[in-house]
């Protein structure tokens, strides 16, 4: 009946009128819910990506600056005990000859041994800062023992991954020190907003990863690896961080 009427209105007015089929409408409908699904996985898959490698940054850079406090510590406590104790092993020798000296003698020791007290305060203190850094490192390498293989499959099979997925693997890139594009500024979206940016390196370099044992080589970074991240890693990963947070 429906066609019969657009027929009868092309007659009279000239003009075609088009009926779209409820089977198109539906097909659709399914078309938009199976794009939010994946959606909201892909999405939540970024969020716990992202926030293992900010959290594996964040752990490493604070273990490294206090493995430096600590090692600096530890060597003024050496110098500082060497020289008291030889001070110690010369008055000792020298007491019997030189008890005129006794006060001057007291008081040098007495002045070792409250710098010698600080020291292992200030060793107790770098101790105490490092295993408050300990816990953010035990969640990051959870954070990457989290990540699956169906994971980056799934990522894999993405025609055209959002610029968030394409950010993510070029900080993949700089942790294990692999090239990147020549530096060309754009404009990506991330988090509902426009920002500008550099050219990503995901269509050169982000693919061939996941061609890879990706999987592996971030467990493998986490386990063995990470303590070599250096300052210029980190300065390189902060924009990245930043962007991200």
């Amino acid at each position: 009946m429906v066609n019969t009427i657009c027929g009868e209105y092309f007659q009279q007015m000239r003009r075609y009128v088009y009926v779209t089929p409820k089977s198109y409408l539906s097909f659709i409908q399914a078309y938009n819910e199976l794009y939010n699904t994946k959606y909201k996985a892909i999405d939540k898959e970024e969020q716990n990506i992202n926030r293992g490698l900010f959290k594996l940054a964040e752990a490493t850079e604070d273990v490294e600056n206090m493995k430096i406090v600590l090692r600096e510590e530890n060597a003024k406590l050496d110098a500082a005990t060497e020289a008291t104790n030889k001070l110690l092993k010369e008055l000792d020798e020298k007491n019997k000859k030189a008890d005129i000296k006794a006060e001057e003698v007291n008081a040098v020791t007495e002045a070792c041994e409250e710098q010698r007290t600080t020291i292992e305060g200030e060793r107790d203190v770098a101790n105490q800062e490092l295993n408050n850094a300990l816990p953010y490192l035990r969640k990051a390498e959870e954070a990457v023992k989290s990540i699956k293989q169906t994971d980056i499959t799934e990522i894999k099979a993405i025609r055209k991954p959002r610029d968030i997925v394409k950010v993510i693997f070029d900080c993949i890139n700089i942790l294990f020190m692999q090239p990147l594009d020549p530096v060309t500024p754009m404009v990506i979206e991330v988090a509902k907003g426009q920002h500008a940016w550099i050219t990503d390196s995901y269509a050169t370099h982000g693919i061939k990863n996941m061609s890879g044992p990706l999987l592996q080589n971030l467990l493998y970074f986490s386990s063995h690896e990470k303590n070599q991240i250096n300052e210029e890693t980190i300065e390189l990963l902060e924009p990245y961080l930043n962007l991200s947070s």
